[in-house]
């Protein structure tokens, strides 16, 4: 025997999204620099080198001296030769006194002023080795130096942000249904 039965249908909803995206836009103005430079300065200042020669003591020694040269060493000469004469009378003097030594101190002096020893004599026309002076002050380079620069005043901007939010729009599609039936056997008749 065959029962009735249920026959369900049943058809799920069905949703849509209508998505609007989001927008974001940034930009980035650039910087002023204000950038300012200042070149460095170098000033140069040259002192010239120099050679002195000082010839003065080889020209004295050749005979060839200055005036003022000249006239200092016969002033020295004449003083060192009275002293010299005061030295020589005094000692004379001196032996002229002395009676108790028992020297003929007359005929010695006398002797000794009659036969002087020999004069030094001497050629010296060529001047000494290293009687001429040499001083080289060498070329000097003053460097002055004044520093430039750079001068840096920068401005910045800020960032320029656009945000447009997202949007989300559900809808339906398709309703839910729900279809209960049912279903008679077919009954065969003929039998």
């Amino acid at each position: 025997m065959q029962l009735p039965r249920l026959e369900i249908r049943q058809t799920f909803a069905r949703l849509g999204l209508e998505i609007t995206r989001p927008v974001q836009e940034i930009e980035q103005p650039k910087p002023d620099l204000g950038l300012t430079q200042r070149p460095a300065r170098l000033t140069i200042e040259r002192v010239p080198g120099r050679l002195v020669i000082d010839q003065s003591e080889a020209w004295a020694a050749s005979g060839l001296k200055d005036p003022l040269t000249l006239a200092r060493d016969c002033a020295a000469e004449g003083r060192e030769a009275a002293l010299d004469g005061i030295a020589r009378i005094a000692e004379e003097g001196d032996r002229l006194r002395a009676i108790e030594t028992g020297e003929n101190a007359i005929a010695a002096i006398a002797a000794e002023k009659a036969l002087p020893p020999p004069a030094d004599f001497t050629i010296a026309l060529m001047p000494s080795p290293f009687s001429v002076k040499m001083r080289y002050e060498p070329t000097r380079l003053l460097l002055h130096w004044e520093l430039g620069g750079a001068f840096f005043d920068p401005k910045t901007h800020r960032p320029v942000h656009r945000y447009i939010p997202g949007k989300v729009n559900p809808y339906l599609l398709q309703k839910q249904q729900l279809e209960i039936a049912v279903v008679m056997p077919q009954v065969d008749r003929r039998a």
